[in-house]
């Protein structure tokens, strides 16, 4: 198997990601951050050895990776990471529709969503789902779902191929100032809200630490307070490759989302990583071929 050169964490860029490139953290510990479109590929690049770790959502590295035959001994466990919020940007005539001037009248839709996705196996997909199940009126509408790379979402609602895309902040954002969809306020994640987590090879040679990047993300997220150092951590995220969001768009996002409660990142130990598995299962998302067990958490955290 091909190992790259040195040690690289595969992200897909967004709003969550932007405390690893704050020039504190990033001193303290120097990470190679390798900018993906799409969690797919990132999934794939570790399989390959192409990446020696990720920053990905629970759920889409159990089943793209984990499940995977021999993977289970390969991995280990850094971080549960805060994620950022989740958005849903519609057309604006599919919005209206979801949400009629009148309580449970649904208004004008489609016989048919096409709505983007991060992945087949993420969690965006039950989240959308559910909300629609929340609305409180009859919904006749199928939904079908397509899976792209965050750059072809934005490409594919302009395009009117989608009537929405579901994706980390500030995705959704860059579509409404585009003028191509609008962000529906009232959409929530609810009882499929993703995890996100930081996990490597355990053969990596790269920095050691999960205990001390935790102190490091918490003192990062305090300097980003300070509008120039958010400002260049953005910077650094963009230049670090494509696909890539603008630094004013990521501001935008923290302001945005600034009211809501603050970051908590941790280190998994056994009962908390045990617990995580089965609620991966009773989200249907953990895969037959991994245990929610204790044998399963041991493997990813040794």
């Amino acid at each position: 198997m091909t190992r790259p050169v040195r040690p690289s964490i595969g992200f897909v860029p967004s709003l969550e990601v932007i405390p690893f490139f704050e020039p504190g953290f990033h001193s303290e510990c120097p990470l190679h951050l390798v900018p993906h479109a799409s969690y797919g590929r990132i999934a794939r690049d570790m399989l390959t050895g192409q990446l020696t770790g990720a920053i990905i959502p629970w759920e889409i590295f159990a089943i793209d990776v984990l499940a995977l035959p021999g993977e289970r001994t390969h991995w280990r466990m850094d971080l549960f990471l805060h994620p950022c919020p989740t958005e849903l940007v519609l057309t604006d005539s599919i919005r209206r529709g979801l949400n009629p001037a009148k309580p449970r009248t649904p208004g004008k839709l489609p016989g048919r969503l096409t709505i983007g996705v991060e992945s087949r196996n993420s969690l965006t997909r039950r989240q959308l789902q559910h909300w629609i199940a929340c609305l409180g009126h009859q919904f006749e509408t199928a939904i079908s779902f397509r899976m792209l790379p965050m750059d072809l979402m934005i490409q594919g609602l302009r395009a009117e191929v989608l009537d929405g895309f579901v994706a980390p902040s500030p995705w959704g954002m860059a579509a409404e100032e585009l003028g191509i969809g609008k962000i529906d306020p009232n959409f929530s994640p609810g009882s499929f809200a993703q995890k996100l987590v930081v996990v490597r090879r355990r053969d990596s040679d790269g920095p050691d630490g999960p205990a001390a990047w935790v102190g490091q993300l918490s003192d990062s997220r305090e300097r980003l307070r300070n509008r120039g150092v958010f400002s260049l951590a953005a910077e650094r995220m963009k230049h670090a490759g494509k696909p890539a969001i603008s630094s004013s768009l990521l501001e935008q996002a923290a302001r945005r989302y600034s009211h809501l409660p603050p970051a908590e990142d941790s280190i998994p130990d056994l009962t908390r990583l045990v617990q995580e598995l089965r609620d991966l299962e009773s989200c249907a998302a953990l895969p037959a071929q991994v245990a929610p067990n204790e044998q399963t958490a041991r493997l990813l955290l040794t």
